[in-house]
């Protein structure tokens, strides 16, 4: 989910419940999705995106988080394409 905003700069919100997993796996989660918000924040539209994490994600590594949230903000059109063979 993402909403326009009137600051410079994009914001992240993360929901991540219980079923999930554990406190440890949430927070694991959570970290990943902060994660990829430090390396790319500057590169959004100025947004508020709520990432809703999913009992999927408890399973995944960064880079497989990685790869699912470009492929998600491209094509919600948060993120530029910075490959030139990129198309959505």
């Amino acid at each position: 989910m993402w909403q326009e905003n009137s600051f410079q700069t994009a914001r992240i919100g993360i929901t991540a419940s219980k079923k999930i997993g554990c406190a440890v796996v949430r927070n694991r989660v959570k970290r990943y999705l902060r994660e990829f918000f430090r390396h790319n924040r500057f590169r959004m539209a100025a947004v508020d995106v709520n990432v809703i994490a999913r009992r999927d994600s408890a399973q995944m590594t960064y880079a497989d988080v990685v790869l699912e949230l470009n492929k998600a903000f491209r094509f919600i059109g948060v993120l530029p394409c910075s490959e030139p063979a990129c198309s959505l």
